[in-house]
């Protein structure tokens, strides 16, 4: 195999992953914080930062996909044998090593929080996927992920252009979270059946697919309650307040997952959906603190 074609292969099978992609926006959110908040850009820092995330990104799902294949994760409905891929693991080792190598660049730049930082990411990734370990099978993946996507990358983001933290990044990181928690949790619906039969006891394994889809609306609604409490105290700029016109586009996509949540194909619209309002929200976010800043 040539080695374009072998890197075609790669990019086909990673291209449909939004987690791949997911932890930019949060990263990019916190450092529209800090420069609200005062801070001077630096714009190098910014994409070497940038290139991390995305770095450990991959990494994860190289490493996410060879565990999966190992395991059998999501494929016991499959007819017949899936030729099993070679990319996954070097993908997932050298992701996480440019991460590392990355994240001990920023730490001469920044101090040694960057590293607290990066190695508290690397054991919150390794431990949702790890075999052993595996939070993702004892109902904490969806913490795991919350966490670190959520508050952690935009937390990461605003220290790398402030050099240290403040409360309102901490409120801020709070609304990508929510989000990003209704995403996973709808995201893992259409895999009931799965991963009840490999035993991943994830929450919407531990709920059942209807106190699942309850879960993803309430979080939903928990989000924009918080957008609403951050907006009249102040503490989000006023601009981010165009997110309430996602709102009946929320309120639908919440009953679709009442009712769509025993049809797994359909309920991948629900999926759909909440990625995307995951997506406008936070990218608003962002545009609403640089603005300001």
């Amino acid at each position: 195999m040539s080695v374009g074609l072998s890197l075609a292969t790669v990019a086909g099978a990673l291209r449909y992953r939004f987690f791949l992609v997911a932890g930019i926006f949060p990263y990019l959110l916190g450092a529209a914080v800090a420069g609200r908040d005062g801070a001077t850009a630096d714009w190098w820092l910014l994409f070497v930062g940038l290139a991390g995330v995305l770095a450990v990104s991959a990494g994860i799902e190289g490493l996410n996909e060879y565990f999966d294949t190992l395991i059998g994760t999501d494929r016991v409905f499959e007819l017949g044998q899936r030729p099993k891929a070679h990319w996954p693991l070097p993908v997932g080792i050298s992701g996480f090593g440019v991460a590392f190598l990355i994240g001990i660049y920023l730490t001469c730049l920044r101090g040694w929080p960057i590293l607290a930082l990066m190695l508290f990411g690397g054991a919150a990734a390794l431990s949702y996927l790890c075999p052993g370990v595996h939070l993702s099978y004892r109902g904490l993946g969806e913490t795991v992920i919350t966490i670190s996507y959520g508050c952690g990358l935009t937390l990461g983001g605003y220290y790398l252009q402030a050099g240290g933290l403040s409360w309102s990044c901490v409120w801020a990181s709070l609304l990508p979270a929510l989000l990003i928690l209704a995403m996973t949790l709808a995201n893992e619906v259409p895999d009931y059946h799965g991963s009840q039969l490999v035993g991943k006891r994830n929450i919407v394994v531990r709920l059942g697919r209807l106190g699942a889809a309850w879960a993803y609306c309430l979080v939903t609604a928990s989000a924009f309650l918080l957008l609403l409490a951050g907006l009249l105290s102040g503490i989000y700029p006023a601009l981010l307040g165009w997110a309430f016109l996602l709102a009946p586009f929320a309120l639908v996509n919440s009953r679709a997952a009442l009712r769509l949540y025993e049809a797994p194909v359909s309920f991948c619209r629900v999926i759909r959906g909440a990625m995307l309002q995951y997506v406008l929200i936070t990218l608003l976010a962002a545009v609403s603190y640089a603005w300001g800043g």
